[in-house]
Order: structure tokens, then C-alpha cells, then sequence
């Protein structure tokens, strides 16, 4: 499989996020934040019509699993979407950014095209959203 850009390809830059002004890196987290008030929610929704009670009850091990499985099921919906697009998903985590630690998901050597790799950054949008509200 080649890995050169194809011809004519010309770089036009790269979003890096150690080069955002603190303002930006500060809307990133706070939209993160909100999101992850918006899942909160959602769960709760879900456990109240399953349910019929209004409160939610948060244990230390839930928060634990939830933790540690969300992100894990949030790249493994990456590596499908990777898949699906031709690429082989290698796995990888840092544990020192400027964020902390993270977990990634990436396609060496496969070039993909701007709507491609957009279909593969927002499947787990799509792709958990979905099975949430089935």
C-alpha cells in the first residue's frame, strides 16, 4: 500500500492544539464539560423510562467502569470506522500532553480522503448515539 500523497497534494496546514491560544484550548474543555453533562442526561433519561424512578443513583464503581469503558468503546467505534474504510487501526496511548493522558486511535499508511476521515472522527457520534437511543 502506497503512503505518499497523491499528486498534486498540497498541505494546507493541521489543527494541533499545542499551538491554540489557551481561549481555545479553554472553549475545547468546556464544550467537553457540557457534553458530557448532555450523556449525563441522556442516561438519566433512559434510566427513568426504563425505570420509572426520577433519581439516579451514582456509585464509585459504576463512575470507575464508566470511566474506563467509554473512552475504550469510543476508539474501538474509530478502529470500525477505520476498517471499514480500507485503513488497519493501530492503537496507542500518551500519557503526557498538555491535556493529559489520552488514548488514540490512527490508520498508518492508509491516506484517507477529507470526507473519509471526517466519517471516521465523528462515527462515534453517530455510531453511540444511535445505539443509545435504540
Amino acid at each position: 500500500m502506497d503512503a505518499s500523497p497523491p499528486p498534486g497534494w498540497v498541505a494546507i496546514g493541521r489543527w494541533d492544539i499545542a499551538g491554540m491560544p489557551r481561549a481555545g484550548v479553554a472553549a475545547i474543555l468546556a464544550l467537553s464539560a457540557v457534553a458530557l453533562a448532555a450523556a449525563a442526561a441522556v442516561g438519566s433519561g433512559v434510566a427513568y423510562l426504563g425505570t420509572g424512578n426520577a433519581s439516579v443513583r451514582l456509585d464509585l464503581a459504576g463512575v470507575l467502569a464508566g470511566a474506563a469503558l467509554g473512552p475504550a468503546l469510543h476508539e474501538l467505534v474509530h478502529a470500525a470506522a477505520f476498517l471499514a474504510l480500507g485503513g488497519r487501526p493501530k492503537f496507542g496511548a500518551r500519557l503526557r500532553t498538555r491535556l493529559g493522558p489520552v488514548l488514540y486511535v490512527a490508520a498508518p499508511g492508509r491516506r484517507l480522503r477529507r470526507g473519509a476521515y471526517l466519517a471516521a472522527a465523528l462515527a462515534p457520534a453517530a455510531g453511540l448515539t444511535a445505539a443509545l437511543w435504540a
